[in-house]
């Protein structure tokens, strides 16, 4: 029973670190580009992390 207990504490605690890494982020930029994130735009950045909903704009 312990080692069960055991095992269920690490499968959570990798599956809660596995959870909290980011989707993408972004390595370079080539300007202009652009970040739309709930409803807001800004300038996209290297270093950036990118969620699911957030969209790209790049260009003139």
């Amino acid at each position: 029973m312990k080692r069960f207990a055991s095992m269920l504490l690490a499968g959570l605690a990798m599956a809660g670190a596995a959870a909290a890494a980011p989707q993408a982020s972004v390595e370079s930029v080539q300007y202009p580009a652009w970040l739309e994130r709930g409803g807001a735009t800004a300038p996209l950045a290297p270093g950036t992390e990118l969620r699911p909903d957030d969209r790209l704009r790049t260009g003139a």
